[in-house]
């Protein structure tokens, strides 16, 4: 296994429709929701408790992520 600042974004997640997140929210899952936006789309619209770490940013940014939950990440 890599070590998890080495892994590919496609290793960490398949992809989940809308549908599917608003089921996970509703349920009240336990996972870490990521946004990857710009601060300014963020700031116009966001989902409740989500995360937000600017794509350009995220490589720096990784050990901010946890370790112990799924992490969902929307642009």
């Amino acid at each position: 296994d890599l070590p998890f600042h080495q892994m590919q974004v496609c290793e960490l997640s398949p992809v989940i429709t809308v549908a599917e997140l608003r089921e996970l929210i509703d349920k009240q899952e336990d996972f870490y929701l990521l946004d990857v936006r710009q601060i300014e789309e963020y700031q116009q619209h966001s989902i409740a408790n989500s995360q937000l770490i600017p794509l350009n940013d995220l490589e720096v940014n990784l050990h901010q992520l946890p370790r112990d939950k799924t992490i969902i990440i929307y642009c």
